[in-house]
Formats: C-alpha cells, sequence, structure tokens
C-alpha cells in the first residue's frame, strides 16, 4: 500500500514495479513435496545450528604484544610457562622470550626485539606451533590522546628526558605550542614623530 499511497518524492516513499502477464496453467512454483501442515512436519525437516566446538581451556593463548623500550612484553595464557620460547615475525626473525613473572595460568616474557608497530608476529613454542598472529602495541601511543599532547600528563620529567619516545613527544608539543602562538600585537598609543636630531621619538 505504502508504493500506491506515497511517491519516491515523499517521506518513505519508493517506487515498485509488477509485470502482468497471463500464465495460463503454468506453474511458477513447482512442488516440492508433500505439502506440511503440522507443526511437527515442519520441524522436522528444519536444520538445527551446529553446536559450538568445544573450547579447550588448557590451550595455551597469546594475549598481548607490547612494545617495551628497546624490546617487547609478551603476555600469555597457558597451564605452563616452559612451552614459550620466542617471538616470531611474519618474515622469520626470531627473537628468544624470558619469563619475568607469573601470576596463576597468565605468563609475562620480555625479550628484545626490534619490532614495529602494527607489524603481525606470534609466539613460539617448544614443539615449534604458534601462537597468534597478533600486532605489537605501543602503550605510550595508545594511552596518549588524539593530537599532540604533553608527556608530563602522565609522567615526571625525569621519566620523560629518560625515554626517548617520550621527550620526542614531549619536544613535539613544544613546536606546535610554539607554531600555534600568535604572534605581538602592536602596541597601543606610541605615534612616532621627528625627533630634534632627525630620528624618529615616540610620543603618546
Amino acid at each position: 500500500m505504502a508504493a500506491l499511497l506515497r511517491t519516491t518524492g515523499q517521506h518513505h516513499g519508493n517506487c515498485e514495479l509488477g509485470l502482468l502477464c497471463d500464465l495460463e496453467a503454468a506453474d511458477l512454483t513447482p512442488p516440492l513435496g508433500d505439502e506440511l501442515t503440522a507443526s511437527d512436519e515442519i520441524a522436522s525437516v528444519l536444520t538445527d545450528a551446529p553446536p559450538p566446538p568445544d573450547r579447550d581451556a588448557h590451550t595455551p593463548r597469546l594475549l598481548r604484544v607490547l612494545l617495551s623500550g628497546p624490546g617487547v612484553l609478551v603476555t600469555v595464557v597457558a597451564d605452563s610457562s616452559d612451552r614459550v620460547t620466542a617471538v616470531v615475525t611474519a618474515t622469520g626473525e626470531r627473537y628468544p622470550l624470558t619469563l619475568v613473572g607469573s601470576t596463576g595460568r597468565v605468563h609475562q616474557f620480555t625479550g628484545s626485539a626490534d619490532l614495529l608497530v602494527g607489524a603481525v608476529c606470534y609466539v613460539e613454542l617448544t614443539d615449534g606451533s604458534r601462537l597468534g598472529p597478533v600486532r605489537p602495541t605501543d602503550p605510550v601511543t595508545v594511552t596518549a590522546r588524539p593530537g599532540t599532547s604533553s608527556p608530563l600528563e602522565g609522567a615526571r620529567l625525569t621519566q620523560v628526558l629518560s625515554d626517548p619516545r617520550l621527550s620526542e613527544r614531549l619536544f613535539q608539543a613544544l613546536a606546535d605550542l610554539a607554531a600555534a602562538r600568535p604572534e605581538d600585537p602592536p602596541q597601543q598609543g606610541a605615534v612616532l614623530q621627528a625627533g630634534p636630531q632627525g630620528g624618529a621619538a615616540p610620543r603618546s
């Protein structure tokens, strides 16, 4: 009815086309079987969604890879920390990992790795299998507000100056602040006039 009461130029209006013709005895829907009239018969031909696969809680899982100074901080959930050996890049570069702490099944590892933010990497286990892929995250960039903000908002000056990335952000914020500083306005009420020696002397 909406197609009959509204045009395409009106709110919620649309355009529908139909073709009227004589089909004689033709049937556009050939029979596919006996007609189903009872609800039990309809339920018998409906396929149920497959059950979700069983999740093995003991399977090791890679939670995250954070850039930490010149290396990485890797967090893995597993029954044991003995199986984790290294972080591996998509190009095959391998960096050994060292366990630094565990809380229950959550284990943290560190290692010296030259990884780029957003590059794909994996965590290699002792049997050669890999966890992942995951993309390394720079926590300094993630916690920063959109735009260039001062790193002093979340760290002391000594910490900022000792971290090359924070120092770079600080100098960039200062440069942006200097670029946005307006020029000194002209002094009001000062008029130049010729002095006794032919120079210009201000007068109020």
